[in-house]
């Protein structure tokens, strides 16, 4: 029999548009209307805020610096940094993670070996569809990468020093991101080791390995020693990642499968670690089946993360691009006297039907989060910054907290008086500093703006202790601005905008 060699795009389709067939042209060409559409609408939330913020009044020294209070490498920043030096305005934040997850969902329909009808479904999840390409966050540009990645590594011969320099762009995404590069590169270095046994490397193909791996691993360093947070840093995910928590036990490891089957509209919550353990063995058993169980690396590194570390429901989704990396890099070339015609169909159709069923299964509570963004504020930000903007340079403005990032992008420079720059830094200092104004007197014709984010309930989106502080001195809530954060056809936290002033005698 034939050997099969992989090509990632070679399907007997003709083609029709940039390398695409007419189908994936098509279902490239509606995601993106779909998501351009929601962009339009979509009001940022803070830490969408927050990074462009970084990236429009700092320089490449203060962003680099400023990543040890966001526990977080800086690439993404870097890439909003050279948008605002391009003069784009905030409005264009999310036409930056459009095109990245375009980009993302271009390299998956055309080199993706997967069957058509997995193929041509995946740009609708949720996470695509809506949460990354919609709400600008750093996942956007690591979900490009992980598949510029996995592109490259599966297209024989591998340009390996092009490998190389985007797998070490990836690490300087975000952790979950670096778990993804980190499961690639130990999977490409065990497929490397495989080979040098059966036929010796030559010097050229040695010395451009050993320039791959340094760029890895010294993007590796680089990302540790930038997002090593500072001791004073109060940001939650930062000081957990400082406290060593990946030391913790199997089960907290294994709590981040359920958040992964959350990606597929699974819920395992109510099975518990019963249920992580046995999704993971159906999951390893198809790798072991095709013979490729150093492929699950990636995946297997980033949900471990995301149970040993803070992770909220935006972050779920890497961990599906993760679990698509893997099969990616696993997936059978085709039937070879090694794995024969039926064991080929077998092993292929076992993973390729579940995962497009639980792919249709999402597809109505992605319309209803689209939709509901369209109709309803995802964020407070907005509606409030209208409000503020006649007494900007007139009255004393002031914040008590994070979550007034998200009115700062609508004005050219920091409104608030209590805040020495428009963006946030996580300190124990600059936390302290923003709240003294409840307990302080203001002046009277000063207005607060008082956040209150992250909460489950609506009800909850207020804050007593402000209303309480500032009623002893005369001060009252004039009016509210709040936000929903969508998320699967439903709301996960709620936003509000609380504006205090001195009552009127």
């Amino acid at each position: 029999m034939k050997k099969h060699s992989f090509q990632p795009d070679a399907r007997p389709v003709t083609r029709r548009f940039v390398g695409l067939p007419l189908a994936e042209c098509l279902v490239l060409l509606a995601f993106t209307l779909i998501a351009a559409v929601a962009v339009c609408f979509h009001e940022p939330w803070a830490d969408e805020a927050q990074a462009w913020l970084i990236a429009r009044d700092l320089g490449i020294p203060g962003i680099l610096h400023q990543m040890g209070y966001e526990g977080s490498p800086p690439l993404w920043h870097l890439l909003l940094w050279l948008g605002t030096r391009l003069f784009l305005p905030y409005a264009a934040l999310g036409a930056v993670s459009l095109t990245l997850v375009a980009a993302g969902m271009y390299l998956w329909l055309r080199c993706s070996p997967l069957p058509a009808y997995v193929r041509l479904l995946v740009p609708f999840a949720f996470y695509y569809q809506y949460q990354y390409a919609v709400v600008a966050r750093s996942y956007a540009l690591s979900t490009f990468l992980a598949f510029a990645a996995v592109a490259l590594w599966r297209a024989k011969p591998v340009r390996v020093i092009l490998f190389g320099a985007v797998v070490a762009l990836l690490v300087q995404t975000n952790l979950y991101g670096c778990m993804i590069a980190g499961g690639i590169s130990c999977a490409f270095a065990w497929e490397c080791l495989r080979d040098f046994r059966k036929q010796r490397p030559s010097s050229p193909q040695l010395l451009r390995i050993i320039i791959a791996s340094g760029m890895v691993l010294a993007s590796a360093a680089i990302a540790g020693f930038l997002a090593k947070p500072y001791p004073d840093c109060s940001f939650k995910a930062a000081t957990q990642l400082e406290k060593g928590t990946a030391f913790g036990s199997i089960s907290r490891g294994l709590s981040g499968l359920p958040e992964f089957s959350t990606t597929l509209g699974l819920n395992l919550t109510f099975f518990g670690i019963a249920g992580a353990v046995l999704l993971l063995i159906l999951i390893l058993s198809w790798f072991f089946a095709v013979k490729q169980l150093a492929c699950a690396l990636p995946f297997l590194l980033t949900v471990l993360a995301m149970g040993w570390v803070w992770s909220k429901p935006w972050h779920y989704g890497m961990a599906l691009t993760a679990f698509l990396v893997s099969v990616w890099a696993a997936w059978p070339a085709g039937p070879s006297p090694g794995f024969p015609g039926y064991r080929f169909n077998v092993a292929t159709r076992l993973m390729a039907i579940p995962l497009a069923v639980l792919l249709v299964l999402q597809l109505p509570s992605t319309a209803a989060t689209l939709r509901d963004d369209v109709q309803g504020p995802f964020s407070g930000s907005r509606a409030t910054a209208e409000y503020l903007r006649p007494f900007v340079g007139r009255r004393p403005i002031y914040c008590v907290n994070f979550y007034g990032t998200a009115v700062q992008p609508y004005f050219d420079r920091n409104i608030y008086a209590n805040w020495p720059t428009a963006f946030w830094t996580w300190s124990n200092r600059r936390d302290y500093e923003s709240k003294r104004i409840l307990y302080e007197s203001a002046p009277g014709n000063a207005i607060i703006v008082v956040p209150t984010g992250a909460k489950p309930a609506l009800k909850l989106a207020t804050s007593e202790l402000a209303r309480e502080q500032l009623g002893k001195r005369g001060f009252t809530r004039k009016h509210q601005f709040c936000g929903s954060q969508f998320w699967l056809g439903r709301v996960s936290e709620y936003e509000c905008y609380e504006i205090f002033e001195r009552q009127s005698r």
